[in-house]
């Protein structure tokens, strides 16, 4: 049960960090549109 858990929230955290991820790669390419 623990080690479901863990695998889990392993998961939640990878997804995580993908969806920061594109979150920075979207912010980018608008900040790059804005400054041109």
């Amino acid at each position: 049960m623990a080690f479901l858990l863990l695998h889990n929230y392993k998961d939640f955290i990878e997804k995580k960090q993908l969806f920061v991820k594109i979150i920075d790669i979207i912010n980018n390419k608008y900040f790059l549109k804005g400054e041109i």
